[in-house]
């Protein structure tokens, strides 16, 4: 409930069972949520603890890590959290 009293989220409204099945146009509770339906199941997540990860905060990891001889290359990279990355995992 409280994201929708952010300001950066102003657009989002709660979603109120609408009465009226029969109509054609979406309101804009429904419109909320099919957005945040199709946001969450398309965000990205963190290959370490498998939570969701905000995209100005997210770290890459090497999968095999340096200290074990992986390398710098793409297939060796993966997201995850800072605190994932840098805590949890060392």
């Amino acid at each position: 409930m409280e994201i929708i009293k952010c300001p950066e989220f102003n657009y989002l409204t709660l979603y109120k069972s609408d009465v009226d099945i029969s109509s054609k146009e979406f309101s804009s509770g429904r419109k909320s949520a099919v957005y945040i339906r199709d946001a969450i199941s398309k965000a990205s997540k963190c290959k370490i603890c498998n939570g969701y990860i905000h995209k100005n905060s997210l770290t890459i990891d090497h999968i095999t890590r340096k200290e074990d001889g992986g390398l710098g290359l793409i297939d060796n990279g993966q997201i995850s959290h800072p605190y994932c990355n840098t805590t949890y995992k060392n």
